[in-house]
């Protein structure tokens, strides 16, 4: 990506801890620690020398990201997004969707995403280069992608490619808002078909990860939805019940989440507002492990500033 000139963050591997900070001290505060483990493993911000080997201790002590060299990755400022592309077999890329993503607890996890079929950056040009110069850097084949970036005071710089069709349930996103199959549309390249990618809906979706903000043991959740919101509600799931043990972030996991919601509305201001008050809907009390404090603490689903 870097011979093809495809903006990306400043990045170095480092295989000690050593290293890391010595990475980072070059790079410049705040950095990402990243696992080259794969996508899902854990990932740190640091904002000094210190917090990077903390991190990489902490690293280093989780299962699924102990295994393999660290990336130490310039830390970004600016609205995180990622385009939904598609590569058609005659070269031509189609940029189905763009996906907003609000982070959760230290900027790295994403809370929530929203997907709007009017988005203006649907047909940025800068945007539109930069996701054709990327597949093109990298050779890709055909295919439903994944490409991340934010946009930074710079321009958008790339952060993640996944070379395959998106996850976070960005599918269901994507066709409840714009009526388009992602998995539909993958399927008809792979087979060398024509891909349905004209939009038959004009609506925006999203999606809300409820996690805890203390780690510990649920003692009672409940999900009660009222009647308020079922003119906007597509799904609200429950993922851990009483006796389950949660992480809080920033170090949960996907699997940590207590439940998620989809929205659709006319807007995206509408699918927020809705989650919002779909804040409301979710109730837990969790027993803090004996390394998270004492008590009972009653969480609400309600602030996204403590990730929940």
């Amino acid at each position: 990506m870097s011979r093809h000139n495809v903006s990306q963050p400043r990045w170095a591997e480092a295989a000690d801890a050593g290293a890391a900070a010595a990475h980072a001290d070059t790079i410049g505060y705040p950095v990402a620690l990243k696992s080259q483990a794969g996508v899902g493993t854990m990932s740190v911000a640091a904002y000094s020398r210190a917090e990077v080997l903390d991190g990489y201790d902490r690293m280093m002590r989780d299962a699924s990201s102990r295994h393999g060299e660290v990336v130490v990755e310039e830390l970004l400022h600016g609205a995180r997004i990622r385009a939904e592309t598609v590569l058609l077999p005659d070269g031509d890329v189609c940029i189905a969707a763009i996906t907003r993503t609000t982070p959760g607890e230290a900027g790295l996890q994403a809370s929530r995403h929203c997907v709007y079929a009017h988005d203006a950056l649907l047909h940025n040009p800068v945007i539109r280069r930069l996701v054709a110069r990327t597949l093109h850097a990298l050779g890709l084949r055909p295919g439903v992608f994944r490409i991340g970036m934010q946009l930074t005071l710079r321009g958008p710089r790339i952060t993640d490619v996944q070379g395959h069709a998106p996850d976070d349930l960005t599918p269901v996103l994507v066709k409840t808002a714009t009526g388009i199959d992602l998995l539909q549309v993958a399927v008809d390249v792979a087979a060398g078909g024509t891909p349905g990618l004209t939009p038959k809906r004009q609506r925006a979706s999203a999606v809300h990860f409820a996690h805890a903000s203390v780690t510990g043991r649920i003692e009672r959740i409940a999900v009660t939805v009222g009647p308020d919101l079922q003119p906007f509600l597509e799904r609200v799931v429950q993922l851990k019940y009483s006796g389950d043990h949660v992480v809080a972030m920033p170090e949960s996991y996907e699997s940590d989440a207590l439940a998620y919601g989809v929205v659709v509305g006319s807007s995206p201001s509408d699918c927020h507002t809705a989650l919002d008050r779909l804040a409301q809907a979710l109730c837990v009390d969790i027993a803090p492990s004996a390394t998270a404090g004492q008590g009972v603490r009653r969480l609400a689903w309600q602030n996204r500033s403590t990730g929940l």
